[in-house]
């Protein structure tokens, strides 16, 4: 964890630097910074899964939780940058590196609650969600990290898409965002905080349904933003069933 810590670091300052070079350089160069900075990070994203897989995504919860926010955040910033300055200049030469910065801040918001998310499940993953019993189809506890950062980040790039519609975050599919979002946190604060695997199930289920709606008003204002939900929509449906199945194998 303690290098897993120094990587990040290190790459979060050369991402920094690339990003200010990027403000100033010419449309070739940024997108070559652009596409050398993704490649980095795909070691350094390795490294985390085998961070958390080592300590069983428990122990350094919040963490990793952390660490996954900076490297596929920064990473995904830089890959979507590049795309985007590349179809931009296929169309009318020009480039509007400001959005790129909106990029960034729509997946670190998005991302943060997944760390809100954790730190509810710090105390609990390694005593009580660890003893109770679980169903065949319960993934490894490493996977849930990985999975979660990137449907945040899917989740981050739709809302900078919506925001670029030019849809406001006050028009029913705005609210419904924030709803779903809200939910989101809430869920792990039940199931893991509260310990209350049978309320969870009914709380996810408001979850499912908000995310349904979210991906139904989202996409006459940006289809592109709405199918990137379909991910999010899946995994929440999976995990309903894992929620279902946990609660019912230790009800009493």
């Amino acid at each position: 964890m303690k290098y897993g810590c120094w990587l990040t670091g290190i790459y979060f300052i050369i991402a920094l630097v690339a990003l200010i070079v990027t403000q100033f350089s010419s449309q070739d160069v940024a997108d070559v910074i652009a596409w050398v900075m993704f490649a980095l990070s795909l070691p350094a994203m390795g490294l985390l899964s085998l961070i958390m897989g080592a300590n069983n995504f428990i122990v350094h919860a919040t963490t990793s939780a952390f660490i996954g926010v900076i490297l596929i955040s920064m990473s995904l910033y830089f890959l979507i940058g590049a795309l985007i300055g590349w179809l931009l200049d296929r169309k009318n030469k020009s480039r509007s590196r400001m959005n790129l910065t909106l990029l960034l801040i729509c997946i670190v918001i998005c991302e943060l609650a997944g760390a809100m998310g954790s730190i509810f499940n710090f105390k609990s993953l390694p005593s009580w969600y660890k003893k109770l019993k679980k169903p065949s189809i319960n993934p490894p506890n490493w996977i849930f990290g990985p999975v979660w950062t990137l449907l945040f980040a899917l989740m981050g790039i739709s809302l900078y898409l919506f925001i670029m519609a030019g849809a406001s975050m006050n028009s029913p599919a705005g609210l419904l965002f924030i709803l779903q979002f809200l939910l989101n946190i809430a869920w792990s604060g039940i199931f893991f905080y509260l310990r209350k695997p049978g309320y969870a199930f009914i709380e996810i289920f408001f979850l499912w349904i908000s995310i349904l709606a979210t991906i139904l008003l989202f996409y006459p204002i940006s289809k592109t933003a709405s199918l990137l939900f379909l991910p999010y929509l899946l995994w929440v449906s999976f995990a309903s069933i894992l929620n279902f199945l946990v609660w019912k194998l230790n009800k009493k």
